[in-house]
C-alpha cells in the first residue's frame, strides 16, 4: 500500500492528444452552444502545477477552459502542452503515476479512491502545504466529493487563509453547494479584504446561478484587482466572445491597464491569427514582457514561442524567448517549445545543447520527450547554424 501512495505527490500523466489554445477554436466552440461550466479558479501563488509532455504539436498553455477549446492532431514533434488531463490514452478511468526510479504505475480512479486516498488524507491531515497539494491533485482528477472534509480541515489549519477559503468553495462549488461556497467566500472578504482570486470564484458561484450580469461585474473588479489572473481574464474573453462575437475590444479594455501584461499576449495572438500582422504581434510581446515579472513566467514564454513557432516565426520565436529562458526556472514548458524552433531551422547544436540542459535535472517525467528530441536530432540532416 504505502508504495502506492508514494506515488501520488510525484504523479505526472502523458496524454495523446493537446487541447488548443488557439483563439478562433474557442470561438467555435462557443458558437456551437458548448456549456459555460468552467473549471476551478486557482491562485497561481497557490497552484500545484505538475506539467504535461506529448507527443503533440507545438502548443500553449491556454487552455484552462475545456469548454473553449478542442484537441488537435498530433504532428511530428512535441511540444509542451499545460495543465494536466485525467486517464491515460486506453482508459480514461487508469491514473499513471511513475515511482522513485520513474516507472510509470497505473492504477483505477476508484482503487486510488478507496485504498491510497483515506491514507494519503490521514497522513496529510495536519499538514496544511501536504493536504493542500493532495486536494489539488484530487481536483485535478475531478474528484470532490471525497475530498470534502479535508477541503473543510485544510480552511481550518490553512496558515494561507485564501489558499483555505478557495479550495474549500471551489469543493463547495463542484457538490452543488453554492450557498455554503457564498458563505465562505464572503466571509473571507470581511475578514481580510478584497481578493482577486477570491472574488473570481465569488463571480463562478453567481455564474452557476445564472445571474451572469453581477457575475460579470465581480469578475471585472476581480480583473481591476489583478488584471493578469490567467483563469479569470480567459473567463472574461470567453463572457465577450460569447455576447460580442469577439473579446478583442474587452481585452484592449484590460491590457490599458498599468499593469496588465497577460491580456497582450492574447492580442498578440490575434493580431498572428485573424490579422498576420506579426509586426503588431512583436510589439505587444515586447510590451507584455518589458510588464512582466522577473523572472517571466513560464506559460508567458511558452504562448510567446508557441504563437510565433505555429507559424513558422522560428527565429523570430528564439530572438524573443530564448534570452529569458531559465532552465531551472521554465524547463521543460519552454525548453520544449525552443527545441522546435531550432530543428525547424536546421539549429542542430543548439538544439541538442537544450537538451543537454534539461537532461541535466534528471527528471524522470521528461525522458520520454528527450528522448524523443534525441532521436529527432540524430536523424535530421545537418544544417549550418542560422
Amino acid at each position: 500500500m504505502r508504495s502506492l501512495v508514494s506515488l501520488a505527490k510525484a504523479r505526472l500523466r502523458l496524454v495523446p492528444t493537446l487541447q488548443s489554445s488557439s483563439l478562433l477554436t474557442q470561438r467555435r466552440a462557443v458558437a456551437t452552444g458548448a456549456s459555460n461550466r468552467q473549471v476551478p479558479v486557482i491562485s497561481p501563488l497557490f497552484a500545484f502545477r505538475p506539467r504535461n509532455y506529448s507527443l503533440g504539436c507545438l502548443i500553449s498553455s491556454a487552455g484552462i477552459m475545456p469548454s473553449h477549446g478542442e484537441d488537435v492532431k498530433a504532428q511530428k514533434r512535441p511540444l509542451s502542452t499545460g495543465d494536466k488531463t485525467s486517464g491515460t490514452e486506453e482508459d480514461p478511468q487508469l491514473l499513471k503515476f511513475y515511482n522513485s526510479e520513474g516507472e510509470p504505475v497505473f492504477i483505477t480512479k476508484q482503487n486510488f479512491i478507496e485504498q491510497v486516498l483515506p491514507y494519503n488524507l490521514q497522513e496529510a491531515w495536519e499538514n496544511p502545504d501536504e493536504l493542500y497539494q493532495l486536494i489539488q491533485g484530487m481536483f485535478d482528477d475531478n474528484i470532490f466529493m471525497e475530498v470534502q472534509a479535508a477541503a473543510e480541515q485544510l480552511y481550518a489549519i490553512d496558515p494561507i487563509p485564501g489558499r483555505g477559503a478557495t479550495m474549500l468553495a471551489i469543493c463547495y462549488m463542484h457538490t452543488d453547494q453554492l450557498d455554503k461556497a457564498e458563505v465562505v467566500l464572503n466571509a473571507y472578504i470581511n475578514e481580510h479584504g478584497e481578493d482577486e482570486i477570491i472574488l473570481t470564484n465569488l463571480a463562478k458561484v453567481y455564474s452557476y446561478r445564472e445571474e451572469h450580469d453581477k457575475a460579470e461585474e465581480i469578475l471585472f473588479h476581480s480583473l481591476e484587482l489583478d488584471p493578469n489572473q490567467q483563469n479569470g481574464l480567459e473567463w472574461y474573453m470567453a463572457i465577450h466572445t460569447r455576447k460580442d462575437g469577439s473579446f478583442t475590444k474587452s481585452l484592449e479594455r484590460i491590457a490599458s491597464m498599468p499593469q496588465s501584461w497577460r491580456a497582450q499576449l492574447y492580442l498578440a495572438e490575434s493580431a498572428l491569427e485573424e490579422e498576420g500582422d506579426l509586426t503588431k504581434a512583436m510589439k505587444l510581446y515586447r510590451e507584455a514582457l518589458e510588464r512582466s515579472p522577473d523572472p517571466v513566467e513560464a506559460m508567458a514564454l511558452q504562448k510567446i514561442s508557441a504563437g510565433l513557432g505555429q507559424r513558422g516565426h522560428w527565429n523570430e520565436a528564439i530572438e524573443i524567448v530564448e534570452h529569458l529562458f531559465q532552465v531551472e526556472v521554465h524547463g521543460m514548458t519552454v525548453g520544449n517549445n525552443l527545441i522546435k524552433c531550432h530543428l525547424d531551422l536546421g539549429n542542430r547544436d543548439r538544439a541538442s545543447a537544450l537538451v543537454e540542459q534539461l537532461k541535466a535535472l534528471k527528471r524522470p517525467d521528461w525522458e520520454e520527450v528527450l528522448h524523443y528530441w534525441e532521436d529527432a536530432i540524430a536523424k535530421e540532416k545537418v544544417t549550418p547554424e542560422k
